[in-house]
């Protein structure tokens, strides 16, 4: 290593560099580098299956499930034949589960039909609805 005329050279020029750069680093940081003042306070478990609870029921919509459940129950009277269940309902989107694309083909012509049925039915979004038709969860 010493063999090299440039080493020693190479060698200090390095040394000078990491002391300069040491000059500039704090040496008072946190080791992980992260400031106590952005820290959030800790939650007992007890808050967090509360808080995680809550969002979980926020996000299943209970008034549309009450909705999906009136219409599953009635769905063989309304539509007897009908090869679509319902499936979901999000945001005034319910989704019809068919086996086949051809049944969903078939499905297509009598949509509107069955969107006039489904608002008749209690708990029905009262804003815009629309049927969309999804293959293979019928």
């Amino acid at each position: 290593m010493f063999n090299d005329p440039y080493a020693r050279k190479r060698l200090a020029a390095q040394a000078a560099r990491q002391r300069k750069l040491m000059k500039v680093v704090s040496q008072d940081l946190p080791v992980d580098g992260d400031p106590a003042e952005t820290r959030r306070p800790t939650q007992p478990l007890g808050g967090l299956l509360d808080s995680v609870m809550e969002s979980l029921d926020h996000d299943l919509h209970r008034d549309e499930s009450l909705f999906l459940d009136r219409l599953r129950e009635r769905w063989d009277e309304m539509f007897p034949n009908c090869p679509a269940r319902p499936g979901r309902l999000r945001e005034g989107r319910l989704v019809l589960n068919v086996a086949t694309s051809g049944q969903m083909f078939a499905m297509r012509p009598r949509l509107p039909a069955m969107k006039r049925k489904i608002k008749e039915v209690e708990g029905a979004p009262k804003g815009r609805l629309t049927l969309l038709l999804q293959i293979g969860q019928g």
